[in-house]
């Protein structure tokens, strides 16, 4: 999965708490769960989780991670981030807290040995909880989730079906207005739901 966001998201590339350089154009991102590299895509930044390059079980000081987060490094980020039973995540750096409007970005699905997934999280807490809007290949729609307690829990599944095409752009936006999340994708995907309280926290990649 490879992900590209705006040139205002882009800046450089931290990994725990060590910024590594990644060219003229990058992305400052805080990677939790899975292999994220920075890489160049027609000439643009973009970002990419590798599982190809993950064991499934490693990752980055969990602790260290919610220090630069959060400011703390809270013990229920560290277990409920655990990398095996976490799926790949990063955050973006630079948002400390949305609250509300509209994310864009665009995600291109490259392979995989099971079913392709690619979204975005936002409303991140100190605790690793989360919500998150995803496309993926195994049901061919998209989903609002949350993530809580370490645990996955879907929310609401899109009604539209279809499977996108791999090593392709796709283009999801994700409004959010108080309790209401809207994700939208051309073709005619669509999900919108009413979360039990207004968002606020951290946005992601998954």
């Amino acid at each position: 999965m490879a992900i590209r966001l705006p040139a205002a998201l882009a800046a450089s590339f931290l990994l725990a708490a060590s910024i590594l350089a990644a060219g003229p154009a990058s992305f400052d991102i805080v990677p939790v769960v899975g292999h994220w590299e920075v890489m160049i895509d027609a000439g643009e930044p973009a970002v990419m989780a590798d599982a190809r390059k993950w064991d499934g079980s490693s990752g980055p000081d969990l602790a260290a991670v919610a220090r630069v987060l959060f400011r703390s490094p809270h013990l229920a980020f560290a277990r409920n981030m655990d990398p095996a039973t976490a799926f790949a995540f990063a955050v973006v750096k630079d948002v400390e807290s949305f609250t509300g409007g509209t994310l864009r970005g665009r995600f291109k699905l490259i392979g995989g040995l099971s079913d392709q997934i690619a979204g975005f999280a936002f409303g991140l807490q100190p605790s690793g909880d989360y919500y998150y809007v995803r496309y993926n290949t195994k049901d061919g729609n998209l989903a609002v989730w949350e993530f809580v307690d370490g645990r996955r829990n879907v929310l609401v599944h899109g009604e539209h079906h279809a499977q996108l095409p791999l090593d392709t752009w796709h283009d999801l936006t994700i409004t959010l207005d108080g309790r209401r999340v809207r994700g939208e994708m051309a073709g005619g995907f669509l999900v919108a739901y009413e979360l039990p309280r207004p968002v606020t926290g951290r946005i992601g990649l998954w």
